[in-house]
């Protein structure tokens, strides 16, 4: 049977723990074999053992589906990377629900348009290959290139959640001091740079709140199960409410903040 995804919000740990380092002494055949039947049953674009329950070991291995096939990459590491393109991004860790189906929420971050890749293949052997982005520069959807980025920051116990996080603190810290440059155009500087800004789901008590960054501007906290930063999960704020969070073995509903609801009213 095949391995199932760890759950963001109940085992977190797991999906910020490292991979082990290379070992061209291991026998990797297993979670090979591990990550090609779950990416196989559950039709992922691209897989890495945090996206495994145990008892996949968490190894240096990835595999992504290019338009030839599925990719196995042991120890990849990125050595050049060229151009950049804007894309949606989503995790296969970090899902809500609605009516037993799960829904990813994606971020909005830059990947780059090609990039060299050094890896170890199955058959021990060390390969350095250059792999490109077939997608117009327009287009916001994930690519492989896009996905490999991805993956490789899972052996890191990155998350897409983090580069939202980071780009909200960015963007105050560069508002301010733009503000403090420009005041005369505070308010379109401000509409601007709140575009952009990630929306933010907070746990309080047995529920979430849906919140404008700006709400948590002073205060904003750390990427967790009872925080999880994202760009969207659905056409409007509305739709977001319908979703439920999977803690604990239950299905905690979600609220829109005092500020949004207002907004929206």
């Amino acid at each position: 049977m095949a391995l199932q995804t760890p759950n963001y919000f109940d085992e977190f740990d797991r999906i910020r723990t490292h991979a082990a380092p290379y070992d061209p002494q291991k026998d990797y055949s297993l979670i090979v074999e591990q990550l090609t039947e779950s990416c196989g049953e559950f039709e992922y674009l691209g897989i890495s053992p945090q996206n495994l329950v145990e008892p996949a070991e968490l190894l240096p291995v990835i595999l992504v589906q290019y338009p030839e096939g599925l990719r196995t990459f042991i120890n990849p590491k990125i050595l050049k990377r060229k151009g950049k393109r804007f894309q949606g991004d989503a995790c296969g860790n970090i899902y809500l629900m609605k009516d037993g189906k799960k829904v990813c929420p994606f971020v909005f971050l830059t990947r780059p348009r090609s990039l060299l890749l050094g890896y170890t293949a199955l058959d021990g052997s060390y390969q350095e290959e250059w792999f490109v982005d077939t997608l117009g520069k327009d287009s916001t959807d994930q690519s492989p290139v896009g996905i490999t980025c991805h993956e490789i920051e899972h052996l890191r116990g990155l998350l897409i959640v983090d580069n939202a996080r980071e780009r909200m603190i960015n963007l105050f810290a560069m508002l301010a001091e733009m503000v403090a440059q420009h005041p005369e155009v505070e308010a379109g500087l401000t509409q601007a740079a709140l575009s952009r800004m990630p929306t933010v789901l907070i746990r309080k008590g047995d529920e979430y709140i849906l919140q404008h960054a700006v709400e948590c501007k002073d205060d904003i906290p750390e990427v967790g199960p009872d925080a999880l930063f994202f760009d969207g999960a659905g056409s409007s704020y509305e739709e977001i409410t319908q979703l439920k969070v999977p803690r604990g073995g239950e299905l905690l509903p979600i609220r829109l903040s005092k500020l949004l609801t207002e907004a929206l009213s």
